[in-house]
């Protein structure tokens, strides 16, 4: 039986904090690299698992408690690039969920409704 334990962030981003207080989204990422086989191959030999568990806690920051807040959709994007860009040897970049919530207002063309802050949303 596999065991996992899970806590909660207590120092975590609010909704009513001040757009100008909030640290900008600003990514650094080197080219990307072209896909190969061989690429791949030492990707897959890197993550070599030895044993039958696997222990991202390395890769993550730790989990972040959305309070009141219906944005669930940019807590769990901001959560996943973390863990990509770590997985894959980037340092993780301040990524604010707050901006996510304030700035993504695009209305999506197939449905006709965007992302309302903490009043919901999904990945668009």
């Amino acid at each position: 039986v596999k065991r996992q334990q899970l806590g909660l962030k207590t120092d975590h981003d609010t909704a009513d904090e001040k757009p100008n207080e909030l640290a900008p989204l600003a990514l650094s990422l080197p080219p990307p690299t072209p896909f190969n086989d061989d690429h791949l191959a030492q990707i897959r030999r890197k993550r070599q698992i030895e044993n039958d568990t696997v222990d991202f806690r390395q890769y993550m920051q730790p989990i972040a408690n959305q309070l009141n807040c219906g944005g669930c959709w940019a807590f769990a994007m901001n959560a996943a690039l973390e863990g990509f860009f770590a997985m894959n040897d980037h340092d993780i970049p301040a990524l604010s969920v707050q901006q996510l919530l304030d700035c993504d207002r695009t209305v999506n063309a197939a449905y006709g409704v965007s992302n309302v802050g903490c009043n919901g949303g999904y990945f668009q």
